[in-house]
């Protein structure tokens, strides 16, 4: 039903165009073909950028701003980006046309509608209907009546979608496949079963209308539940079935297996559906299952399989030997049984969840596993999910980069889980923490850590380096500075030492404060021998030239350049060296600057 609109589409309609009065190279640099062929590499904040710098002005040249503001569009949809989608598409400029504002508003209403935002998309819709230029008779008027259907479904107000279904039908008779299949929703939804049969074809190949055929003639009695689970199976086995249809699939056999009483299948099927689900419109209720229909599915079939094996709830070692029973060969049946141990069972509650979880990554995987506790309303917290489950959690979302995730699952997991060193826990918390956004959080994490370590050996003071330099990527260098101060105050020799003061310089340097960074540069340089000649003592030393020259004393900046210039013979570096001297001539010294002597100056 959503008209979707993929770039190559967008990059057909504008492929011919071109800024006017650039040179041939110009306008094919900044072309829309190559603005999309660069989104589509993986590039899209590239594509973006470049759609910032070479946009014509919707004042000057409204009709070109329109396709590029389309591709933009349609570059922020695909990569998910929906809030900056929505932010351009209700406000465009005085200039864009009306035809553009229809566009807008159309988009807008689709994106709410995926989003699950229905009062939204029906505010877009109203005003689309209400233009004093809509062509009634037009393609894109019908479809947006479609959509306020859709809207209206989506908003649970199910007598409403009737009344708009019956005034569509009036208006525009045979209006299609898509009408035919939302119609058929709208009347399944408002318990007409048998007129939604009607209205369905009965050779519908495997898809949406076959799904919605099968769910109205469940409901209406016109097939008895076996004979609708035997069809799903059947269509099921298709290889080419797309992962959408196969979720709606699941979900008709779960209604099915219900009807029929047959709770393995029930649980399975709904299990299974849930697993697909993502593959489902936001708005496509009639086939959704939620996290909490697994758990009641798995927790009815669990309980169906202890009373058959006479196993009483709250003895859980028992539940435990069962499922390890069936296990490799059931895991489906072993979820069950542990799902009642881990909601119903006594102490052993969260050592049946972490079974589940491994479980379940083993199984239908990582996806399904964070659905299942962040969906739930057993969970209506992070602080609700058991500590072992969000344990693993953890490693799961970092061992997929994820760290936005793992971020809020362990903000106040202070505490190690028992098969983890705490030392370990706490710094890798304290990583997540600032790499996931919340450098705060880290720096914190990070203090309480190094207060309780104190004195560290140099493989943990290592580590910390590592989490504090990440605390430098992020900015946070009053922190960063005030952490490696206090670990400066350890007793920590050689080469170790240069690089705190070396790292301690870079935090100075980044919050201007140029003669702190300067000397803890050229403390660290010089602290081995005195003179600072290796390798580090001269990368220490150049850095802290500039920052000399940034506080006015250009002529001591300009007395450690010769001097570098002097000691090496790499050109690459030579050239650099030159290149500085040569800025330093056209800077001003300070007045605390000691003249410089034209002797010292080396060839």
């Amino acid at each position: 039903m959503v008209r979707r609109c993929a770039l190559p589409a967008i990059l057909a309609a504008v492929v011919g165009f071109s800024l006017v009065a650039v040179a041939p190279a110009q306008a094919e640099r900044r072309s829309l073909s190559g603005i999309v062929e660069i989104a589509e590499a993986g590039a899209p904040g590239l594509a973006l950028t470049m759609l910032n710098e070479h946009q014509p002005s919707a004042a000057g040249a409204p009709v070109a701003w329109e396709r590029w503001e389309r591709t933009r569009i349609e570059i922020l949809i695909a990569e998910g980006a929906w809030e900056r989608a929505l932010a351009r598409l209700g406000d465009p400029p005085a200039a864009a046309s009306p035809e553009f504002r229809r566009w807008a508003l159309e988009r807008s209403a689709e994106m709410h509608l995926r989003r699950d935002d229905a009062p939204q998309a029906l505010t877009a819709l109203r005003r689309l209907l209400w233009d004093g230029d809509t062509d009634f008779e037009g393609q894109d008027y019908r479809y947006w009546r479609q959509l306020v259907v859709r809207a209206y479904l989506a908003d649970e107000r199910t007598d409403d979608a009737v009344t708009a279904m019956r005034r569509f039908d009036v208006d525009h008779p045979g209006a299609g496949d898509d009408w035919i299949g939302l119609r058929a929703r709208v009347l399944l939804r408002a318990g007409r079963a048998e007129e939604a049969l009607e209205a369905l074809p009965d050779d519908a190949a495997p898809g949406e209308t076959a799904a919605l055929h099968g769910l109205a003639r469940l409901a209406s009695g016109a097939a008895p539940p076996e004979e609708i689970i035997t069809e799903v199976e059947a269509a099921l086995g298709d290889d080419d079935l797309d992962r959408a249809d196969r979720a709606r699939l699941y979900a008709l056999m779960r209604r099915a297996a219900s009807a029929s009483a047959t709770v393995q299948r029930y649980a399975m099927a709904t299990e299974r559906a849930f697993h697909a689900g993502p593959a489902l419109p936001g708005d496509d209720r009639l086939f959704l299952v939620e996290a909490d229909d697994v758990w009641r599915a798995w927790l009815a079939w669990g309980r169906q399989l202890g009373n058959e094996e006479q196993l009483l709830v709250g003895e859980d070692g028992v539940w435990f030997a069962a499922a390890d029973g069936v296990l490799p060969e059931y895991p489906a049946r072993a979820r069950a049984l542990l799902s009642v141990v881990a909601l119903q069972g006594g102490e052993d509650a969260g050592v049946a969840h972490e079974h589940l979880v491994e479980l379940l990554l083993e199984g239908p995987g990582a996806g399904m596993t964070r659905r299942l506790y962040m969906e739930s309303g057993r969970f209506p917290e992070v602080t609700a999910i058991p500590d072992r489950v969000r344990y693993r959690l953890v490693d799961e979302a970092l061992a997929r980069d994820d760290v936005r995730f793992a971020r809020e699952l362990v903000r106040d997991l202070d505490a190690a889980p028992d098969d983890r060193d705490p030392f370990d826990w706490r710094l890798l918390r304290a990583r997540v923490l600032v790499l996931g956004g919340d450098p705060a959080g880290g720096a914190d994490a990070l203090d309480a850590l190094v207060d309780d370590a104190i004195p560290l050996s140099p493989d943990d003071l290592d580590r910390i380096l590592q989490v504090l330099f990440d605390l430098q990527g992020a900015r946070e260098h009053e922190r960063a500075r005030a952490l490696l101060e206090r670990l400066g105050e350890q007793e920590v020799e050689g080469q170790r030492r240069r690089e705190l003061l070396y790292w301690r310089a870079e935090s100075e340097q980044a919050l201007g404060q140029h003669r702190r960074a300067a000397e803890l540069y050229m403390r660290s340089a010089t602290l081995l021998d005195g003179r600072g000649g290796d390798r580090w003592g001269q990368t220490a030393r150049y850095h802290a030239a500039g920052q000399l020259a940034e506080m006015g004393l250009v002529n001591d900046a300009r007395r450690i350049y010769r001097t570098l210039l002097a000691a090496t013979d790499d050109p690459g570096r030579r050239s650099q060296l030159r290149n500085r001297l040569q800025q330093l001539e056209l800077q001003d010294a300070g007045p605390e600057d000691l003249p410089f002597e034209r002797g010292l100056e080396a060839d």
